[in-house]
C-alpha cells in the first residue's frame, strides 16, 4: 500500500517525472534497500529510545504504518518535525489543506493524535513572500558555479508552474528547505505558537485540513481542556536562508 488506508489523493505532477526537473541531473547507481523504511524506524528508535529526531518532508505514510505496527515506539520518539499543514494560512492542494497532509490524511490524523512532540513548519510561513527565490536570484545562483547550476536547474519545472498558475509571479518557494533550515539553525525561528491540533481526514471538501487550537486562547465552543503538544512555526526570519544557500554554493 502507498498510503495509511489505500486512499491516496492524486495531485498534480510539479517537479518533474524524476523530481528534479527533468534535466537529467541524476543517475542512481544503487537500488532499494532490502529493509524497508518502516521497520527501519521501529528498530532505529527502538535502539535510540529518547534520542531519535524524524523529519517529514512528505506524508506521514511511513512513521504512522510504524507506530501502528508498534505502539511503543510513539513514547520514544524525541520529536516529529513536519512540513506540512497550511499552518494559520491557506493551502495548495486545496483552499485548505497542503499537499503532504492532503496525501494520506488518514496518516496524519493518526500521527497528531499520539502523545508525541510536534514541530509543524506549515505553507504559510514556507511561502512568505520574503522567503520567495526571485527569478533575479535564481539567475544568480545559476551563474554561480556548478552546484548553482544544478539547483537553478532542479527547480525549473516547479518555477514554469508557478509562473503558468500565477497573475502575479514574485518568485519560487522552497517549502522543504525552508524546513529543514528551522530545524538545524534555531536561529531561524523568530516566533513559535504551542498548539492543540486534529485533522480532517472524511474525504469532504475539508480533507486534509489540520486545525490548530492555540494555547491559552479561548473558545467560545470548546469546554474540554485541549492537550497541547505540537508547536507551530509562526515566523523566520527573511534571507536567512537565501543567504546560508549562497554560503554553501560558495563552498
Amino acid at each position: 500500500t502507498t498510503t495509511f488506508d489505500r486512499s491516496e489523493k492524486k495531485c498534480i505532477e510539479i517537479f518533474g517525472k524524476d523530481g528534479m526537473g527533468d534535466k537529467d541531473l541524476i543517475h542512481p547507481k544503487k537500488g532499494a534497500q532490502e529493509k524497508n523504511a518502516i521497520d527501519y524506524i521501529i528498530e532505529t528508535v527502538e535502539k535510540y529510545p529518547g534520542d531519535i529526531e524524524i523529519f517529514l518532508t512528505g506524508p506521514a505514510t511511513n512513521l504512522a504504518m510504524a507506530i501502528k505496527k508498534e505502539p511503543d515506539i510513539a513514547g520514544k520518539i524525541k520529536c516529529v518535525w513536519s512540513m506540512g499543514t497550511a499552518g494559520f494560512g491557506a493551502g495548495n492542494a486545496t483552499p485548505v489543506s497542503e499537499f503532504n497532509v492532503y496525501k494520506d490524511a488518514k496518516a496524519y490524523e493518526f500521527l497528531i493524535s499520539k502523545d508525541i512532540p510536534m514541530k509543524i513548519i506549515g505553507l504559510d510561513v514556507c511561502t512568505s513572500d520574503e522567503l520567495l527565490f526571485s527569478d533575479e536570484k535564481i539567475k544568480e545562483i545559476l551563474e554561480l558555479n556548478a552546484k548553482g547550476k544544478f539547483l537553478a536547474d532542479s527547480c525549473s519545472k516547479i518555477i514554469a508552474f508557478k509562473k503558468e498558475g500565477s497573475d502575479v509571479y514574485k518568485g519560487v518557494d522552497l517549502p522543504d528547505s525552508v524546513a529543514v533550515t528551522t530545524m538545524i539553525c534555531p536561529d531561524f525561528i523568530e516566533e513559535q505558537t504551542k498548539c492543540s491540533a486534529c485533522c480532517i481526514a472524511d474525504g469532504g471538501p475539508a480533507h486534509g485540513q489540520v486545525i490548530f487550537y492555540k494555547e491559552n486562547h479561548t473558545y467560545d465552543g470548546i469546554r474540554d481542556k485541549l492537550k497541547v503538544n505540537k508547536t507551530v512555526i509562526s515566523k523566520v526570519k527573511p534571507n536567512f536562508l537565501q543567504n546560508i544557500v549562497l554560503d554553501l554554493l560558495r563552498k
